[in-house]
């Protein structure tokens, strides 16, 4: 149990009574509720907010029981602890580049997973807010794992499939098709049924061989 004297708070500095853990370390009446709460945020364990007064968790939760100050500071620390975007801050690492990389789960696609969720999603949810129906998240710094919400853009399925590292993105940024064609307006063929588009001079290619092919045979 902890024991109670007179003398100098170590962290207000005031003169006051003070009380005694067992490692030494002793708070005033008022430092020992916001030291209980940093122990709090930073850990979210009973045990770690009771250890400045000296106590049990178990007897922390009785005196909270008497000390409505006390439990309503707890809680909300605790709240705090298992918001969203401490539980992002507690699992990344930030690169040279900004990105927050995730630390936790990654999916065999080499996102971030938090539940039963994308990290990325989850965490633009946590600071920005909902993402706009019929639009997903765009990594603009190009790493998946990365889940910094300043680096995430909602935009459409087709936009962010025309930004990605897959070849045909590469190549419509290129503006080139698979064998190397330029892509210019006249020899880009548009599929009526809004599919993609494709290189003219391929479809002819293509085309010959077929004929080619069905004339051998006869």
């Amino acid at each position: 149990m902890s024991q109670r004297t007179t003398t100098v708070c170590p962290r207000c500095g005031l003169v006051r009574q003070i009380h005694n853990r067992r490692d030494g370390t002793t708070y005033c009446r008022d430092c020992v509720i916001p030291v209980a709460v940093t122990e709090m945020e930073l850990h979210g364990t009973w045990e770690h907010a009771a250890a400045p007064l000296g106590i049990t968790s178990n007897s922390l939760r009785k005196r909270m029981s008497l000390d409505s100050r006390l439990r309503n500071a707890l809680m909300e620390a605790l709240a705090f602890y298992h918001s969203p975007q401490q539980r992002i801050a507690r699992n990344i690492t930030i690169d040279a580049n900004g990105c927050w990389r995730w630390q936790m789960a990654i999916s065999s696609e080499g996102y971030g997973r938090i539940d039963t969720e994308y990290a990325h999603r989850f965490s633009y949810a946590a600071y920005v807010g909902a993402i706009p129906d019929g639009l997903e998240l765009d990594h603009l710094c190009r790493v998946r794992d990365c889940v910094n919400p300043a680096h995430l853009e909602p935009v459409t399925r087709a936009v962010n499939v025309r930004r990605g590292n897959a070849p045909n993105a590469i190549l419509s940024r290129l503006g080139v098709c698979i064998r190397g064609h330029q892509m210019t307006p006249e020899n880009t063929y548009y599929r009526p049924d809004g599919a993609g588009k494709q290189c003219r001079i391929c479809i002819r290619i293509r085309s010959q061989r077929q004929q080619q092919r069905r004339s051998s045979v006869a």
